[in-house]
């Protein structure tokens, strides 16, 4: 793989650096906008089929690993601050292999035995919908992002609590 300098303002740096080390992968995240940039500036301007699924799925990529990245992120924070002992060992266990696509999120409430969506009870529901006024399920790539950053810490303190 070739390698390259980028150069960023010294506060965008700071910014970065307080994140700390492993939170982020800044080489993935530049990678990704550089594919997006690249994508934009080869588009014709008469754009075929085949130039539109390539894009498309392109873009598809960028925001499956956005949405496990912040998944991940969230899993970590949610470990960390506000779950307790038992939420935090049953989320370490569940299994989301072999779910059908756009339902990891209803294993995890189903897990809890929750009714998926519903708000008196869903694991998802103060999440990621706060005062929003409705129930918008998370993806899959941010389940699955949460429940690793989640198990990441379980992991660590499993053995000490």
């Amino acid at each position: 793989m070739a390698k390259m300098n980028i150069y960023v303002p010294d506060g965008l740096k700071a910014e970065m650096d307080a994140l700390g080390d492993g939170r982020v992968n800044w080489s993935s995240e530049a990678q990704r906008s550089f594919e997006t940039a690249i994508q934009r500036t080869k588009w014709p301007k008469e754009p075929t089929m085949e130039d539109v699924i390539e894009r498309l799925r392109a873009s598809k990529v960028s925001d499956e690993s956005a949405q496990r990245s912040e998944g991940t992120e969230h899993g970590r924070k949610w470990a960390m601050l506000r779950a307790s002992y038992r939420d935090l060992k049953r989320l370490a266990t569940v299994d989301l292999h072999g779910y059908p696509e756009g339902s990891a999120w209803e294993i995890v409430d189903l897990s809890f035995g929750a009714t998926p969506g519903d708000p008196e009870s869903s694991f998802w529901w103060d999440l990621r919908n706060g005062d929003l006024g409705g129930f918008e399920p998370p993806d899959d790539a941010y389940v699955e992002g949460f429940l690793e950053g989640a198990t990441e810490v379980w992991d660590k303190v499993e053995n000490q609590v």
